[in-house]
C-alpha cells in the first residue's frame, strides 16, 4: 500500500509539473528534479541535454535549486561519456567546474558541492587515463577537505563509494567497502520524505544493482531489481 501511494504521488507531481512546463521556460529546482527523474525512468537521455540547454543556473538563487541544477549537469557529463561524446563531456566539465567554484565561494563547506567538485576529477580520468595519478591526487585532496558530520551526507557517501568502486585494488579500491557506503546513502535517501523526485537516489539503486552483480550477491540483485521495477514500472531499460 505504501509503495502504491508513493507511485501515485510521484505520478501526480510529475504530471502537474510537466503540464506547467509546456512552454519549456525556466524551471525551478522541484520542476527540474521531477522532469529529470521521469527522463531517467524512461531512459530519455536526449531530453536531459535539452532541458539543461534551455534552462540557466543563473536564474535560480536558492542553494537547494542551485544544487539541483549542478547535480543535473553532473549527470549529463556521465551521459555524454557513456555516449563517447568526449568533446561535449569535456566542455560540460569546464562549465560545471566554473559553476562549482563560484558556488563554493559562497558556500565553502557545503558537502554536496565539495563532493561534486572532487568528483569532476573522476570524469577527467575517464577522458585522460594517463593523468590518473594527478587527478586522483586532486580528488583525494578535495575529499579530505570534507570533515565531521558532512562525511555522512548521502551525496558524499555516494561519491566516496564511486571512488572505491572504480579505483583499482592496487591503489586502494574496494568494491565491497564501496557498496557499504552506497547502502548507507540509499538508507538516507529512502528516509528523506522530500525525495520523491530525486533521480540521483534512483541512480544510486541502479549502481547498487551493478555492485551486487560484480561481487556475486545474486539474491540482493534480485530483491533490489524487483523493488525498482515495482516502484518504477516504466523503467523498461533495467535488465
Amino acid at each position: 500500500m505504501e509503495r502504491s501511494e508513493h507511485r501515485f504521488r510521484l505520478r501526480i507531481i510529475v504530471l502537474l509539473l510537466l503540464l506547467s512546463k509546456v512552454s519549456f521556460g525556466q524551471m525551478n529546482g522541484e520542476q527540474l528534479s521531477c522532469r529529470l527523474l521521469e527522463d531517467y525512468i524512461t531512459g530519455n537521455k536526449a531530453d536531459w541535454e535539452a532541458v539543461l540547454r534551455d534552462n540557466s543556473l543563473d536564474s535560480v538563487h536558492s542553494i537547494n535549486d542551485q544544487l539541483v541544477y549542478t547535480r543535473a549537469r553532473y549527470g549529463l557529463i556521465g551521459i555524454l561519456l557513456e555516449a563517447k561524446r568526449k568533446t561535449d563531456a569535456s566542455r560540460q566539465i569546464e562549465i560545471l567546474e566554473q559553476q562549482l567554484q563560484a558556488l563554493l565561494k559562497q558556500n565553502p563547506t557545503h558537502p554536496e558541492l565539495m563532493s561534486m567538485y572532487a568528483g569532476l576529477n573522476g570524469f577527467k580520468i575517464s577522458l585522460q587515463p594517463f593523468k590518473a595519478p594527478i587527478y586522483g591526487r586532486i580528488y583525494n585532496n578535495r575529499m579530505d577537505e570534507i570533515k565531521g558530520a558532512n562525511l555522512n551526507n548521502p551525496y558524499v557517501l555516494f561519491e566516496r563509494g564511486n571512488s572505491l568502486f572504480y579505483r583499482p585494488a592496487i591503489f586502494g579500491g574496494d568494491k565491497k567497502e564501496a557498496i557499504k557506503l552506497w547502502e548507507e546513502a540509499d538508507r538516507q535517501f529512502e528516509a528523506d520524505s522530500k525525495g520523491n523526485c530525486n533521480w540521483y537516489a534512483l541512480h544510486l539503486k541502479v549502481m547498487l544493482i551493478k555492485g551486487y552483480e560484480e561481487i556475486g550477491e545474486t539474491r540482493k540483485v534480485l530483491i533490489l531489481k524487483t523493488t525498482v521495477r515495482v516502484r518504477y514500472p516504466k523503467m523498461e531499460w533495467l535488465r
